[in-house]
């Protein structure tokens, strides 16, 4: 299927259609993030990510130890913490996603969750870290690293993405725009009638019309954008 960049939708134009339709156009009953997470799920949903180049971004580690998550940044791989000009893997410490992490009992430091996954990155056998334990996690388009990341100047981010803002580009094609906007709304519908009852019946005509078949002989909406 052939289309051109100008059919096609960035997400703060999806964005902009779904708070029309749940009457949220000031972002006062959920905020913008939640709607652009709602956005990405239903592209991963979709398998539509194989349009994402891999790249990598260096960044300074600042003193607040909040570093915005880089504008072409769709989902975020790998962190590593330098020092210097190049990283490189042998001379880089892994930060972990916070996920990754449990609190251990008494305030004795962290465990792993993933208990595998540490051991075939990094090659140990214990699983219990103190309190030096590197990680980050991500709230608002920022990424907050962990006290212990201060022993280094910057962090290598490797992400899946686009060499532009991916909030502002024309990269959500036609033939998956009315799935993206069904989920969307879809989501903000179900998070919203738990604390406004009159969003209940949005939500379930939502969910209808997105994942309902009109016939046997048809796909639902979201179907369709799926094949």
């Amino acid at each position: 299927m052939t289309f051109s960049e100008e059919s096609c939708l960035s997400i703060n134009e999806i964005i902009g259609e779904v708070q029309i339709a749940v009457d949220d156009e000031n972002s006062k009953k959920l905020n913008i993030g939640t709607y652009q997470r709602f956005v990405k799920d239903s592209i991963n949903e979709l398998n539509y990510n194989a349009m994402f180049l891999q790249l990598t971004t260096e960044i300074d580690i600042s003193h607040s130890l909040t570093i915005p998550v880089p504008k072409g940044a769709w989902n975020i791989i790998r962190i590593y913490a330098f020092n210097g000009e190049c990283c490189e893997i042998d001379e880089s410490q892994r930060v972990w996603h916070k996920t990754r992490f449990v609190k251990a009992k008494q305030g004795t430091g962290y465990t792993v969750d993933v208990k595998a996954d540490v051991y075939d990155s990094v090659g140990v056998k214990g699983y219990r870290y103190d309190g030096a334990v590197m990680y980050y996690n991500i709230q608002n388009n920022l990424i907050m690293l962990s006290e212990a990341c201060r022993a280094y100047d910057k962090i290598r981010i490797y992400h899946n993405g686009i060499p532009s803002d991916i909030y502002s580009a024309k990269m959500i094609p036609p033939f998956v725009k009315q799935a993206v906007i069904g989920y969307c709304i879809e989501r903000a519908c179900f998070y919203l009638k738990k604390r406004d009852t009159t969003y209940r019946t949005m939500w379930q005509e939502a969910e209808h019309d997105l994942y309902q078949k009109k016939t046997v002989l048809e796909y639902s909406k979201w179907d369709e954008a799926k094949n």
